[in-house]
């Protein structure tokens, strides 16, 4: 599930909070980062289990109408659609889902009022009311293309849910975004059928990565006084004491990364960091941070250090 971006932006974390607490190992950076990274985990099974209790809260809704005093004929034959949707059916008979929000006691049952939020919002969307106008049978599609929206529209900008992630974990935020991103890709590459032990979502995409997220880290960090000499020579009337922290550690990894990262090429690990600077620092992050690496790439490259290896990597 994790990308390399969001690897990125969770080591730039570690490394902020890293310097400003001087007596950290780089063992305890390693540690953080992998704690991060498993939260990423809790979050999108949470979400996962919010589409669930959106179901729940359906049905429930059904059964206080059918046990009125004066039911309706509504009220008796209510429209199943939503509560019958094949995804969110498959979601729920998950074993790896059933299993992880088990493991890690995952639960929705403090948050009722965030879930109703959620659900009312749904509710009023023109996209379940156009969903549940249509009185076929339930279309596979036709459910997968609502839960997608739902996700979309609904999750993406409902502010009880950001307040939510704000208050229940400091390394939500950053990842919403992301973790929504992969949660619709699973659903989209969802199909008919038996899916109860096919997993959602992988943990990482391959022993690639894993090893990319440590080394990133400790190669910034055992490199740092080097790359600080570096980045000295290479700044004009600024004094590095100045520079946003945050600009200097997307710089420290960015050269990293290519010195030490001999299958990314140089290029790709530049445009990485400079994008990263777009949302993290300042409105003229971007440019200080591109001419800053572009003479120390041209340093590193005069005294050979960097080596790219692969197919079209060498330069």
């Amino acid at each position: 599930m994790v990308s390399r971006r969001l690897l990125r932006i969770k080591g730039m974390q570690i490394l902020y909070s890293y310097m400003q607490t001087p007596e950290k190992s780089i063992q305890q950076a390693e540690k953080e980062l992998f704690f991060s990274i498993n939260k990423s985990y809790d979050l999108f099974f949470y979400n996962v289990a919010l589409l669930s209790e959106l179901v729940k809260l359906a049905e429930d809704k059904i059964e206080k109408a059918k046990n009125k005093r004066l039911p309706s004929n509504e009220d008796l034959n209510p429209n199943l659609r939503f509560v019958n949707n094949k995804i969110i059916k498959q979601l729920n008979e998950n074993q790896q889902f059933k299993d992880y929000i088990q493991r890690e006691k995952l639960s929705w049952s403090k948050y009722d009022e965030v879930v109703k939020d959620v659900f009312n919002k749904v509710l009023e969307s023109d996209i379940y009311k156009q969903y549940m106008s249509e009185n076929e049978l339930n279309k596979y599609s036709e459910d997968q293309e609502l839960i997608i929206q739902i996700i979309e529209n609904i999750f993406a900008e409902n502010e009880a849910l950001f307040l939510w992630l704000e208050e229940t974990s400091i390394f939500w935020t950053d990842d919403f975004e992301f973790v929504l991103s992969m949660l619709i890709k699973s659903i989209e590459a969802m199909k008919i059928g038996n899916t109860e032990t096919k997993k959602i979502v992988q943990s990482f995409n391959n022993e690639d990565d894993i090893e990319f997220a440590k080394n990133l880290i400790r190669k910034t960090l055992i490199h740092k006084k080097e790359f600080e000499e570096l980045i000295k020579r290479h700044i004009t009337n600024w004094d590095i004491e100045r520079i946003a922290q945050i600009d200097i550690i997307l710089i420290l990894m960015a050269l990293a990364e290519i010195e030490f990262f001999d299958s990314i090429p140089v290029k790709v690990s530049m445009n990485e960091y400079i994008e990263l600077s777009k949302f993290y620092s300042t409105e003229r992050s971007s440019e200080f941070i591109n001419a800053v690496l572009e003479n120390c790439i041209d340093e590193l490259k005069n005294t050979g250090k960097i080596k790219k290896v692969g197919r079209g990597l060498k330069e």
